[in-house]
C-alpha cells in the first residue's frame, strides 16, 4: 500500500517537472533602444530581444566563451553574418523593415536567439 503511494507521488512529481523544464520556461524579453550589449557566453544572453520597426539598432556582441561554435554569429533574415573574436565586441546594424519574430544562430546552427520586430 504504501509503495503505491511512493510511486503515484513520485509520478506526479516527475510530471510537473517535465512540464516546468520543458514549457514552463520562458526567456524573458530585453527591450533594445538604439543599441544593445548582447553577452555570448554559452549561448546569448539577452536571448529574446524587442526591437523597434524602421529604427536602426547596433546590436553589440561580446564574446566570452572561446568555443568555435560561438566564434560567427548569423542572422538570415537581415542577410548578415560576422566573426566574433574572443573578448572584443562586434557591432552589427539591423534596421528591421517588417514586423514579425527572427532567428539569430551561431555559424553551427546550434546555439539560437530571436529578434521580436514591434511597431
Amino acid at each position: 500500500m504504501i509503495d503505491n503511494i511512493i510511486v503515484t507521488l513520485s509520478g506526479i512529481f516527475i510530471s510537473i517537472f517535465i512540464y516546468w523544464f520543458f514549457l514552463g520556461k520562458k526567456d524573458s524579453t530585453t527591450i533594445a533602444g538604439s543599441e544593445i550589449k548582447i553577452i555570448v557566453d554559452g549561448g546569448y544572453s539577452p536571448s529574446v530581444i524587442q526591437v523597434k520597426l524602421n529604427s536602426a539598432t547596433n546590436l553589440n556582441f561580446f564574446r566570452k566563451d572561446p568555443s568555435s561554435c560561438l566564434e560567427e554569429i548569423v542572422l538570415p533574415d537581415f542577410g548578415k553574418k560576422a566573426y566574433l573574436p574572443l573578448n572584443q565586441t562586434t557591432t552589427i546594424q539591423i534596421t528591421p523593415q517588417k514586423v514579425g519574430e527572427f532567428e539569430i544562430s551561431c555559424g553551427m546552427n546550434m546555439f539560437h536567439g530571436k529578434f521580436i520586430v514591434k511597431d
